[in-house]
């Protein structure tokens, strides 16, 4: 019994090591198995995050275009360039765009669908300083239909020409591009015509608009452009007028000031009159040629007048350019540098019902050109009517 005991005993510590290296084994599998878990954990959540930015790299759209394209609408997931873009043009349009909120409010609405009947009547004058002798012309109106979809500052339209669908004799091409913020506006015209021309008097002879002489051998090319600084702009909304994007709530004017330039080529030869008109004209000249450049600051006043708020309203406003004229080599009595003299003017008479508006507007711009022997004051007016909705 004593030679068990001690065996037992000469055993246990044996037993027990061996007990105490399983434990430490099973300790080291159970930490390598929560390793494993952890990796394994930690390569899922990779995997999720990424399909998670795969989708949201195009998700954003479907989010924006359930929002109605409102920018800032809460829950859009923007990956980094749009979000980055996203915040540059409300950084543009703080800076560029704020208002007084009790002069000035956004208008409902990112998108504009509209419809535009656009007008245009083009006007040439001479006149002779030395003697009460005048030649006025005048085309008929250049029409067009057109119309657009804007979203922002975004906009593409088409047009029809109505006076090619109708089959006058005029050949007409124009483009018009027009930008505004609170701070600043400015546009772009060109436009060219020939043929088309109506004399209204020549010397002693003067007619009706049934009656006018025809003209078609005259070419007028015309491109036009200005930028200028609204000083009254936390008060004043250019954009209420004529982009339909704000409301106007309290009557307001302002100063305006900034650059302008236009380049002009007119052509007009009256050869194909007949005698009794030709025999009047002065030194027997029967061709007038004008092809010059203006470089001109302008300086004006716009204002605003609220009939009723977010009704209806009247704007009218004038710009005065004054400069320098260089005028290309050839041209007839003309010097190589002289003074620029032109002027701007435009109204418009906005109605607004909700999500509708519509607007009566017009644009005079006129050019002068001057001589000792003889005047050429070359004018546009623009007539728009305009129907649309914001959605």
């Amino acid at each position: 019994m004593k030679r068990f005991i001690a065996s037992i005993l000469l055993l246990l510590p044996l037993w027990l090591s061996a007990s105490t290296l399983d434990i430490d084994s099973l300790r080291a599998d159970v930490d390598s198995l929560k390793t494993k878990i952890s990796l394994e954990a930690d390569t899922l959540k990779m995997k999720i995050v990424e399909r998670t930015d795969s989708r949201s790299s195009t998700r954003w759209i479907g989010q924006l275009i359930t929002r109605n394209f409102d920018l800032n609408a809460p829950g859009i997931e923007y990956p980094r360039f749009p979000r980055a873009i996203v915040k540059i043009y409300n950084w543009a349009n703080e800076t560029f765009n704020s208002y007084d909120s009790l002069y000035v409010i956004n208008a409902p609405g990112n998108w504009k669908a509209t419809i535009n009947s656009n007008n245009q009547i083009t006007s040439s004058s001479l006149s002779f300083p030395h003697s009460d002798y005048e030649i006025n012309m005048s085309s008929r109106p250049y029409s067009d239909l057109s119309a657009s979809l804007s979203f922002l500052c975004l906009s593409v339209s088409a047009s029809v020409n109505l006076n090619k669908l109708f089959g006058r004799p005029m050949t007409r091409r124009s483009f018009n591009f027009d930008f505004t913020t609170s701070r600043v506006s400015g546009n772009i015209s060109s436009t060219s015509s020939s043929g088309g021309m109506r004399i209204m008097r020549i010397g002693e002879h003067q007619f009706g608009i049934s009656d006018a002489l025809p003209l078609e051998d005259m070419s007028v090319k015309s491109l036009t452009g200005e930028i200028f600084y609204i000083f009254n702009h936390r008060h004043y909304s250019r954009a209420a007028a004529y982009s339909f994007s704000k409301f106007q709530l309290r009557s307001a004017g302002t100063w305006v000031a900034g650059l302008s330039f236009a380049r002009q080529s007119i052509r007009m030869d009256f050869s194909s009159l007949e005698d009794k008109y030709l025999e009047t004209l002065p030194d027997g000249r029967t061709i007038y040629s004008f092809r010059y450049n203006d470089y001109t600051l302008l300086g004006g006043y716009s204002y605003n007048h609220v009939i009723r708020p977010c009704k209806w309203m009247f704007n009218i406003g004038a710009r005065l350019s004054v400069g320098y004229k260089h005028v290309y080599e050839g041209e007839i009595d003309g010097h190589d540098n002289m003074i620029a003299n032109d002027i701007t003017a435009v109204a418009a008479l906005l109605y607004n019902h909700r999500n509708f508006f519509a607007s009566l507007s017009s644009r005079f711009n006129g050019y002068l050109y001057y001589t000792a022997r003889f005047n050429n004051f070359t004018s546009y007016v623009r007539f728009t009517a305009t129907a649309g909705v914001r959605f």
